[in-house]
């Protein structure tokens, strides 16, 4: 990206989620598994993380926690993330998800989703953060300061397991 264009981007806002914002984030969020995701995992974990993704779960999972959205200029929901406070290895809070549209990737808006719910957390008096992050985005977590820890199994239904590793980060 050029220093013109660079200097031209506006800094995303990051703002609790509505429940207008479901549809967006579910295709911010499959678009992501497709697109980021598939790069580590196969094709039949890929499809079977997917099929999982339908409204009435972000409707359920959104109400446990607290889920906050990046929108850009345009009011476009270009990310999202959701936290909640559960105890989880010595941990206060468990990042349950912190997605980011494939077209946004290595703009920064990751980490100000991140230092979003980091806020959150600390003003609940969180001390440690728990995320069980996929393989892809081990990198991301490191560089904003977390540990990784145990690979561990995420299973998006009965049958099928994803592999993630356990990351832990000192507040």
């Amino acid at each position: 990206m050029s220093a013109d264009k660079q200097s031209k981007e506006t800094i995303p806002s990051i703002r609790p989620l509505l429940d207008s914002d479901i549809r967006a984030v579910q295709e911010v969020h499959i678009n992501c598994i497709k697109e980021v995701c598939s790069s580590c995992y196969s094709k039949e974990d890929i499809t079977a993380w997917i099929d999982r993704q339908s409204i009435t779960r972000y409707q359920s999972l959104f109400r446990e926690g607290t889920a906050i959205v990046a929108e850009n200029e345009e009011g476009e929901v270009i990310g999202f993330g959701h936290i909640d406070k559960t105890s989880d290895e010595g941990c206060d809070h468990v990042i349950k998800g912190l997605y980011v549209s494939p077209k946004v990737i290595g703009r920064g808006v990751g980490t100000l989703l991140f230092n979003e719910l980091k806020r959150i957390a600390v003003h609940d008096g969180c001390n440690k953060l728990l995320v069980f992050s996929s393989k892809n985005a081990v990198s991301f977590y490191e560089r904003i300061g977390f540990i990784a820890g145990k690979c561990a199994k995420h299973c998006p239904n009965e049958s099928d397991n994803l592999f993630c590793i356990k990351m832990i980060k000192t507040l």
